[in-house]
């Protein structure tokens, strides 16, 4: 799925611009990564995509959820996707 590869693509290029930003090593590791998806296909092929994320983010955990949670802080979103972390 085409649109999915650039989602992803979107996602990571977000994370290395948050850590470029505030001079943070790109290996430096996330606590977590959480996206929020307004389609459920979207949502379902990000969940499967997840040991890609934590690879390319060097995030410990990601969530695919619907609302994001206390003490994340958003960076952008990407292609419909809420995108948001804490590095813990």
């Amino acid at each position: 799925m085409e649109e999915v590869g650039a989602v992803l693509v979107g996602i990571a290029t977000a994370v290395r611009r948050y850590k470029s930003e505030r001079n943070l090593p790109l290996g430096s590791e996330l606590a977590v990564l959480a996206l929020v998806a307004g389609e459920p296909a979207l949502a379902a092929a990000l969940q499967r995509a997840e040991a890609d994320l934590m690879s390319v983010t060097r995030a410990r955990q990601v969530q695919v959820t619907r609302q994001l949670g206390a003490g994340l802080e958003t960076i952008g979103t990407e292609s419909g996707v809420l995108v948001a972390l804490s590095r813990g």
